[in-house]
């Protein structure tokens, strides 16, 4: 059994504080233009036995937000490719 949990820092009070974990263990997380991505399929609040499908999924944290947002990512099979210019 495993649970995913999350923390940032606060440099005012020199503490950790709680920050909600996204819904999925993390495979890739990226920071662009003020959003937070976090790609995953392993549920991070559910056991997992390992006989469970579990589909890919896409999370997105906006800047100042604390609800972790789903982006519909398609068909399965489909495979994203992200680049920034500039």
């Amino acid at each position: 059994r495993f649970r995913s949990v999350a923390f940032m820092w606060d440099a005012t009070r020199e503490t950790w504080d709680p920050f909600p974990a996204p819904p999925v263990v993390a495979h890739a997380v990226s920071q662009t233009d003020d959003h937070v991505v976090v790609h995953g399929s392993l549920p991070s609040e559910e056991p997992i036995d390992g006989t469970t499908p579990t589909p890919t999924r896409l999370f997105v944290l906006d800047q100042g937000s604390r609800d972790w947002v789903e982006w519909d990512i398609g068909d399965a099979g489909t495979r994203y490719e992200a680049v920034r210019i500039g």
